[in-house]
């Protein structure tokens, strides 16, 4: 299973993934095999525009598997928060949250916004 952040997600949506992620990407989608979670779905739907771009998200939605925030979740969200504290990296809750759900369900993350390298690299240092 992977998650595909927002980034990603729009990426895909406006035809910017590349010519390796895309086919990949759609494969894993119709397999049932792309998970996201409440942040992620909240971005998406804030960020649609338009009737079109509404029915697009739906139909993409119907094909992930959402994932939610449990315990464990806010644990790892508090850990890894603190990781990136302690090593002075300034990224938004949301992305830590992101991070931390899928570490949590242990699902690689797809992502194109750098705020998950510098996340990445926080977790890789600390350990």
């Amino acid at each position: 299973m992977k998650m595909a952040d927002t980034s990603y997600c729009i990426d895909y949506f406006r035809g910017n993934l590349s010519r390796l992620e895309l086919p990949k990407f759609e494969k894993d989608l119709g397999l049932g095999l792309i998970a996201i979670n409440p942040v992620i779905w909240v971005e998406l739907v804030c960020g649609a525009r338009g009737k079109r771009e509404e029915k697009n998200l739906t139909e993409f939605l119907s094909l992930t598997k959402m994932v939610e925030f449990d315990d464990a979740v806010w644990s790892e969200t508090a850990r890894v928060a603190r990781i990136c504290v302690l090593d002075g990296v300034n990224v938004p809750l949301s992305d830590i949250q992101i991070q931390a759900c899928a570490l949590r369900y242990g699902y690689d993350l797809l992502f194109h916004d750098k705020h998950f390298g510098f996340i990445q690299n926080s977790l890789a240092e600390a350990q």
